[in-house]
């Protein structure tokens, strides 16, 4: 029979910590694919592709996506680096309308290099214990706040980005500009997809 001796049950947590990890590190490169193709992205397009707005269709331009995108990693970005008490708050209502960065491509490329560089210096825990601030209603201003923790919401920034970089394709697209298929596609349809050619192969082979 094991012992219930401290020792013992320090390393049954620490086992069961790093099992934990393992689990919820896929939130992490899962955010350097989506920090990834929005660099690439920002490589393809022209200074003026990335501040045109398209009035026919009454679009916001790519540079407010790119801001709106970057807002909200830098909402979470603070509680990359945070202590476990108090809780962090993470308040996705900062916006930053009209900043350099809607204009200015380059901007976004640095910001977009911080990002990396935050996630790569990473100091919190995954399963650290934040507090999310947002409003929640359109006809009048009211705010809910609640808890959660800093992988869910690094989980929900980056499908967040991946939904905007879908309306980036196409606003790309309608400006001549070349962007890979895969950007705007996300995890469980890439999974979907490669699901279906597996099978295509395999019949083809059979």
């Amino acid at each position: 029979m094991q012992s219930n001796n401290p020792s013992n049950i320090k390393h049954l947590c620490a086992a069961a910590e790093h099992v934990e990890n393992d689990k919820l590190s896929c939130v992490i490169d899962g955010n350097n694919e989506v920090l990834g193709q929005a660099n690439t992205v920002l490589l393809r397009l022209t200074d003026a592709q990335y501040r045109s707005v398209n009035d026919a269709y009454g679009c916001s331009s790519i540079g407010q996506h790119f801001r709106h995108i970057l807002d909200m990693y830098r909402a979470v970005t603070p509680a990359l680096s945070a202590a476990p008490s108090p809780a962090p708050i993470i308040d996705y209502d900062v916006r930053r309308r009209g900043a350099a960065v809607e204009t200015e491509r380059k901007s976004a490329i640095a910001e977009l290099q911080d990002l990396k560089h935050a996630l790569i210096n990473r100091t919190a825990p995954l399963d650290l214990q934040v507090e999310v601030k947002t409003e929640v209603c359109i006809d009048s201003t009211r705010c809910a706040s609640m808890r959660s923790t800093l992988a869910r919401e690094l989980a929900f920034i980056s499908s967040h980005a991946v939904h905007h970089f879908a309306l980036i394709q196409l606003l790309a697209r309608l400006l001549g500009a070349s962007v890979d298929k895969s950007v705007g596609l996300a995890p469980a349809s890439a999974s979907h997809q490669r699901a279906e050619q597996s099978t295509i192969s395999a019949v083809a082979t059979s």
